[in-house]
Order: structure tokens, then C-alpha cells, then sequence
């Protein structure tokens, strides 16, 4: 058996294994729209969802989107990715006003929404920092976005850091403003932690991990004002951003570890 973590890999895995007994899964970690968004990416999708033996997507969004746009009735499978942390206790976290974000530092995961937002925020309130964790081609743009608005010690790019968790313990909310996402771990790493989230409600990911106003929120894509708005209400309610952080934690059983495994035992169990 062949899994194949990108479908561009399927163009080689499928004819290599032709004529063999070997099968190829299809792991889709992207969203559909993305795929269809690049002359090749498309190509071989069409290619892949005809002739892969088996395709497991990330989010129901995508399920369905395979399902009725692409016409892939049968061997797929929506598989969420698991979060590593233990669900055996709840986490200890001592909050501190700290907006996070983790991701790479670049345009599709929204820099320039950021910078709008983290501005309006910071110079409302002092007492906060907003801190980026991750590295890309947009952190010299940054840089120099935190010097001319006097930003220094209050948004904060720390790049790739190995302790996200120390991050997370601390932090009271967290706030995702990509253009696009598979399926938002980063969001659901959040979650395990206790941590309230707003996220542009865009096409796939979020919207599935997060009950607006019961555990977090979702804005509508890329619309700045209603962002800050959300971070305002949830800077200005501690008692908010508890209740929401209590809610975010439930429903993380899905996401066990050995729940997960057992779905992908499932599938590999099909061609044993």
C-alpha cells in the first residue's frame, strides 16, 4: 500500500503501481477549491479521483465537495487529524492577555488581515500582546509594519518555535485569519488548551471546529471590523472568554489519538 499525503504524488504512485497488487490511498490535504485552483493541481485531481483505490479527506466540507462535484461515491472517507496532547486531565493554564496565532508567516494565511486587525487592537489596549508564532517570506513586511506603528514588545515574532504548548497554556485567545485551510490543527491544538478562537468563516476547516458564539467565533471572510469586534468582546469579558474556553475544550474526544487510529485501521483493514 501506498499513502500518498499530497494527491500531486498520485500521478506517479497510481501508474507505478499499475499491473500490481499494491493499492494507493489518496490522504487529500488540501481543500478541493485549492486543488482546482492551479492548471496542474486540477489535472491531476481528475486524474487521482478516477483511479486511486481509496481517498480520505480531512473535513466533511471536503467529503461532500468530492462526493457531488467530483463524483467520488465510494472508498473516501472524511478522517480528521488527531491532536496529540493528553485528554486524560484537564490542561493547567495560567491565561495572560495574549492573543496567539501560529502559522506561517506568509500571504494565505492572511498577514496583511492581521496587520489591520492587530493594530485597531493593540492601540486600544495596552495590557494585551498579540504574538505570531511561525516563519515565511512576509516577516520582513512585518518587521518593518511593527517599527512604523510603534509596535515594538507588542506584536511579537517569535518564528519557529519546538514549545508551541508554553505558548498556548498562556495565551486567552486565538485568532486565525488565513485565506484558506484543510482543516485548522493549529485551531484545534487551541481548543485542547482552552483557548476561545476567532477565525474568517471561510470555505473549509474553521467553520467545522468552531460553534460560533458557544466556543468561539466565526467572522466573515476577511472582514476586518467584525474581526476586532470579536477579539473586543472577548478582551472585554473575562467571564466570556472562560465560558467559551470551557465550551472548547468539550468535544475533543473525537480527535484522540487512538479514535483516529482506529478510522485508519478501518481503511487499511479493506485491503488486508
Amino acid at each position: 500500500m501506498i499513502i500518498d499525503i499530497d494527491i500531486v504524488l498520485d500521478a506517479l504512485a497510481i501508474p507505478a503501481t499499475r499491473g500490481t497488487r499494491t493499492k494507493v490511498v489518496s490522504w487529500e490535504h488540501f481543500t478541493v477549491d485549492f486543488e482546482l485552483s492551479s492548471w496542474y493541481r486540477r489535472m491531476i485531481l481528475g486524474y487521482s479521483v478516477k483511479r486511486s483505490d481509496y481517498v480520505v479527506v480531512l473535513t466533511n466540507g471536503d467529503f461532500e465537495a468530492y462526493r457531488n462535484r467530483l463524483g467520488r461515491k465510494n472508498a473516501i472517507s472524511r478522517i480528521y487529524n488527531p491532536v496529540a496532547y493528553r485528554f486524560d486531565k484537564e490542561p493547567v493554564c495560567e491565561k495572560k492577555n495574549i492573543i496567539l496565532t501560529v502559522g506561517r508567516l506568509v500571504p494565505e494565511k492572511g498577514t496583511e488581515y492581521i496587520k489591520k486587525v492587530s493594530l485597531q487592537i493593540l492601540e486600544r489596549y495596552s495590557g494585551w500582546q498579540w504574538i505570531l508564532l511561525g516563519e515565511g517570506t512576509e516577516r520582513k513586511n512585518l518587521e518593518q509594519f511593527i517599527i512604523d506603528h510603534h509596535l515594538q514588545n507588542r506584536l511579537i515574532l517569535k518564528g519557529n518555535v519546538e514549545n508551541v504548548d508554553e505558548y498556548l497554556r498562556k495565551a486567552s485567545i486565538f485568532v486565525l485569519a488565513s485565506q484558506y485551510e484543510g482543516m485548522g490543527l493549529s485551531m484545534l491544538e487551541a481548543r485542547e488548551m482552552k483557548i476561545p478562537c476567532v477565525s474568517f468563516d471561510v470555505k473549509m476547516g474553521p467553520r467545522e471546529l468552531i460553534h460560533h458564539g458557544i466556543d468561539g467565533y466565526l467572522v466573515p471572510a476577511f472582514d476586518c471590523g467584525d474581526m476586532v469586534d470579536k477579539i473586543e468582546l472577548l478582551i472585554n469579558s473575562p467571564e466570556l472568554r472562560r465560558r467559551l474556553a470551557e465550551n472548547a475544550y468539550l468535544r475533543m474526544d473525537e480527535f484522540r489519538e487512538d479514535r483516529i487510529a482506529k478510522q485508519w485501521k478501518d481503511v487499511l483493514q479493506l485491503f488486508a
